[in-house]
Protein backbone atom coordinates (compact mmCIF):
# COMPACT_ATOMS: atom_id res chain seq x y z
CA UNK A 1 0.00 0.00 0.00
CA UNK A 2 2.94 2.25 0.59
CA UNK A 3 3.50 2.04 -3.45
CA UNK A 4 -0.13 2.77 -4.29
CA UNK A 5 -0.55 5.78 -6.78
CA UNK A 6 -3.45 7.36 -4.79
CA UNK A 7 -2.14 10.13 -2.19
CA UNK A 8 -5.11 9.41 0.13
CA UNK A 9 -4.61 5.61 0.36
CA UNK A 10 -0.71 6.36 0.74
CA UNK A 11 -1.09 8.61 3.49
CA UNK A 12 -3.56 6.29 5.75
CA UNK A 13 -0.74 3.62 5.08
CA UNK A 14 1.79 6.18 6.54
CA UNK A 15 -0.38 7.20 9.53
CA UNK A 16 -1.38 3.74 10.27
CA UNK A 17 2.41 2.72 10.54
CA UNK A 18 3.09 5.49 12.95
CA UNK A 19 0.10 4.94 15.17
CA UNK A 20 2.20 0.79 15.27
CA UNK A 21 5.12 2.59 16.45
CA UNK A 22 7.01 -0.06 14.85
CA UNK A 23 10.45 0.08 14.19
CA UNK A 24 11.15 -2.39 12.16
CA UNK A 25 14.50 -1.89 10.19
CA UNK A 26 12.42 -3.22 6.42
CA UNK A 27 9.99 -0.70 6.98
CA UNK A 28 11.96 2.29 8.11
CA UNK A 29 14.34 2.06 4.94
CA UNK A 30 11.28 1.75 2.61
CA UNK A 31 9.50 4.89 4.52
CA UNK A 32 13.01 6.61 4.13
CA UNK A 33 12.50 5.56 0.67
CA UNK A 34 9.34 7.82 0.03
CA UNK A 35 10.76 10.66 1.53
CA UNK A 36 11.22 11.99 -2.06
CA UNK A 37 7.62 11.54 -2.53
CA UNK A 38 6.21 14.23 -5.39
CA UNK A 39 3.40 14.81 -2.89
CA UNK A 40 4.31 17.29 0.02
CA UNK A 41 1.73 15.37 2.27
CA UNK A 42 3.78 12.50 1.84
CA UNK A 43 6.59 13.52 2.85
CA UNK A 44 5.44 15.55 5.49
CA UNK A 45 3.51 12.52 6.92
CA UNK A 46 6.98 10.19 6.74
CA UNK A 47 8.81 12.27 8.17
CA UNK A 48 6.05 12.68 11.47
CA UNK A 49 5.72 9.07 12.12
CA UNK A 50 9.79 8.69 11.51
CA UNK A 51 9.82 11.14 14.46
CA UNK A 52 7.69 9.23 16.51
CA UNK A 53 8.78 5.69 16.12
CA UNK A 54 12.52 7.41 17.40
CA UNK A 55 14.60 5.78 14.94
CA UNK A 56 17.64 7.76 14.98
CA UNK A 57 19.84 6.19 12.40
CA UNK A 58 22.07 7.70 10.32
CA UNK A 59 20.55 6.83 7.17
CA UNK A 60 16.94 8.61 9.11
CA UNK A 61 18.92 11.53 10.31
CA UNK A 62 20.61 12.33 6.83
CA UNK A 63 17.13 11.93 5.37
CA UNK A 64 15.29 14.47 7.93
CA UNK A 65 18.17 16.96 7.47
CA UNK A 66 17.42 16.87 3.50
CA UNK A 67 13.83 17.86 4.09
CA UNK A 68 14.96 20.92 6.08
CA UNK A 69 15.35 22.67 2.35
CA UNK A 70 12.37 20.98 1.47
CA UNK A 71 10.49 23.98 -0.49
CA UNK A 72 7.12 23.08 1.19
CA UNK A 73 6.92 24.80 5.39
CA UNK A 74 5.01 21.95 6.68
CA UNK A 75 7.54 19.60 5.19
CA UNK A 76 10.05 21.58 6.92
CA UNK A 77 8.11 22.13 9.82
CA UNK A 78 7.59 18.01 10.36
CA UNK A 79 11.24 17.42 9.84
CA UNK A 80 12.27 19.85 12.29
CA UNK A 81 9.66 17.98 14.71
CA UNK A 82 11.17 14.55 13.84
CA UNK A 83 14.76 15.48 14.34
CA UNK A 84 13.68 16.91 18.13
CA UNK A 85 11.46 13.89 18.95
CA UNK A 86 14.68 11.95 18.30
CA UNK A 87 15.93 13.28 21.01
CA UNK A 88 19.60 13.53 19.17
CA UNK A 89 21.52 16.58 20.08
CA UNK A 90 24.16 15.15 17.37
CA UNK A 91 26.43 18.69 15.92
CA UNK A 92 25.38 17.94 12.28
CA UNK A 93 21.62 17.95 13.58
CA UNK A 94 22.03 21.24 15.83
CA UNK A 95 24.24 22.73 12.70
CA UNK A 96 21.46 21.99 10.53
CA UNK A 97 18.38 23.48 12.83
CA UNK A 98 19.87 26.73 13.24
CA UNK A 99 18.75 28.51 9.85
CA UNK A 100 15.43 27.21 10.52
CA UNK A 101 15.21 29.26 13.54
CA UNK A 102 15.31 32.16 10.85
CA UNK A 103 12.98 30.39 8.63
CA UNK A 104 10.34 32.59 6.24
CA UNK A 105 7.63 30.26 8.38
CA UNK A 106 7.00 31.32 11.73
CA UNK A 107 5.29 27.87 12.59
CA UNK A 108 9.36 26.50 11.45
CA UNK A 109 10.64 28.72 13.48
CA UNK A 110 8.19 28.05 16.51
CA UNK A 111 9.28 24.41 16.07
CA UNK A 112 12.97 25.10 16.15
CA UNK A 113 13.36 27.27 18.68
CA UNK A 114 11.04 24.58 20.70
CA UNK A 115 13.43 21.59 19.64
CA UNK A 116 16.79 23.67 20.94
CA UNK A 117 14.79 24.16 24.01
CA UNK A 118 13.84 20.18 24.02
CA UNK A 119 17.99 18.85 23.22
CA UNK A 120 19.36 21.49 25.72
CA UNK A 121 21.87 22.25 23.73
CA UNK A 122 22.87 25.88 22.09
CA UNK A 123 25.97 27.84 21.35
CA UNK A 124 25.75 31.23 21.72
CA UNK A 125 24.81 31.71 18.19
CA UNK A 126 22.11 29.77 18.58
CA UNK A 127 21.40 31.68 22.33
CA UNK A 128 21.43 35.23 20.09
CA UNK A 129 19.02 34.23 17.57
CA UNK A 130 16.60 32.96 20.69
CA UNK A 131 17.11 36.40 22.03
CA UNK A 132 15.96 38.03 18.38
CA UNK A 133 12.95 35.67 18.40
CA UNK A 134 11.97 37.22 21.74
CA UNK A 135 10.99 40.22 19.06
CA UNK A 136 9.19 38.22 16.56
CA UNK A 137 5.95 39.46 15.36
CA UNK A 138 4.39 35.66 15.78
CA UNK A 139 3.42 35.19 19.54
CA UNK A 140 3.81 31.70 19.50
CA UNK A 141 7.68 32.11 18.12
CA UNK A 142 7.95 34.53 20.83
CA UNK A 143 6.69 32.10 23.72
CA UNK A 144 8.70 29.17 22.23
CA UNK A 145 12.11 31.08 22.36
CA UNK A 146 11.82 32.22 25.90
CA UNK A 147 10.56 28.69 26.91
CA UNK A 148 13.82 27.45 25.03
CA UNK A 149 16.28 30.38 26.80
CA UNK A 150 14.52 29.12 30.46
CA UNK A 151 14.90 25.38 29.31
CA UNK A 152 18.82 25.92 28.48
CA UNK A 153 19.34 28.06 31.41
CA UNK A 154 21.10 30.44 29.65
CA UNK A 155 20.63 33.55 33.22
CA UNK A 156 23.18 35.58 31.62
CA UNK A 157 22.48 39.11 32.34
CA UNK A 158 22.21 39.90 28.58
CA UNK A 159 19.08 36.92 28.91
CA UNK A 160 17.60 38.37 32.07
CA UNK A 161 17.71 42.58 30.94
CA UNK A 162 15.93 41.62 27.73
CA UNK A 163 12.90 39.21 29.95
CA UNK A 164 13.05 41.81 32.34
CA UNK A 165 11.91 44.66 29.28
CA UNK A 166 9.08 42.76 28.47
CA UNK A 167 7.55 42.39 31.48
CA UNK A 168 6.73 45.99 31.14
CA UNK A 169 4.61 44.89 27.71
CA UNK A 170 1.28 43.68 27.14
CA UNK A 171 0.04 40.21 27.34
CA UNK A 172 1.26 38.05 25.76
CA UNK A 173 4.52 39.10 25.64
CA UNK A 174 4.39 39.77 29.83
CA UNK A 175 3.41 36.25 30.45
CA UNK A 176 5.90 34.43 28.14
CA UNK A 177 8.66 36.66 29.93
CA UNK A 178 6.88 36.16 33.70
CA UNK A 179 7.14 32.12 32.60
CA UNK A 180 10.73 32.34 31.29
CA UNK A 181 11.85 33.68 34.44
CA UNK A 182 10.16 31.53 36.49
CA UNK A 183 11.65 28.54 34.78
CA UNK A 184 15.31 30.56 35.34
CA UNK A 185 14.83 31.16 39.29
CA UNK A 186 14.94 27.39 39.74
CA UNK A 187 18.10 27.20 38.46
CA UNK A 188 19.76 30.42 39.24
CA UNK A 189 20.08 32.33 42.42
CA UNK A 190 20.03 35.97 40.69
CA UNK A 191 16.56 35.93 38.89
CA UNK A 192 14.37 37.13 42.32
CA UNK A 193 16.76 39.49 43.23
CA UNK A 194 16.81 40.56 39.26
CA UNK A 195 13.43 40.81 39.45
CA UNK A 196 12.57 42.49 43.11
CA UNK A 197 14.84 45.25 41.58
CA UNK A 198 12.96 45.70 38.52
CA UNK A 199 9.59 45.93 39.97
CA UNK A 200 10.56 48.52 42.57
CA UNK A 201 12.20 50.42 39.65
CA UNK A 202 8.89 50.15 38.03
CA UNK A 203 6.12 50.33 40.56
CA UNK A 204 4.23 52.98 38.50
CA UNK A 205 4.81 50.91 35.77
CA UNK A 206 0.77 50.40 33.84
CA UNK A 207 1.21 47.17 33.63
CA UNK A 208 2.93 45.99 36.87
CA UNK A 209 0.06 44.62 38.64
CA UNK A 210 0.03 42.29 35.91
CA UNK A 211 3.45 41.89 35.82
CA UNK A 212 3.33 40.89 39.65
CA UNK A 213 0.37 38.49 38.95
CA UNK A 214 2.33 36.30 36.15
CA UNK A 215 5.35 36.16 37.98
CA UNK A 216 3.49 34.49 41.44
Amino acid sequence: MLSDEDRNVKSSCIAALGRLGNDNPEMVTRLVTLLDDNNYSVRCGIAEVLGRIGNASIEVVTELLSLLSDNKWSVRFGAVEALGQLGNADPEIMTGLVPMLGDEESLVRYGAAKVFGQLGQANLEVVSILLSLLNDEDRNVRSSAAEALAKLGHANPEVVSILLSFLGDKYPRLTDAASALTQLSKTSDIICPEVVQWLKQNANHDEIGSAIDCLW
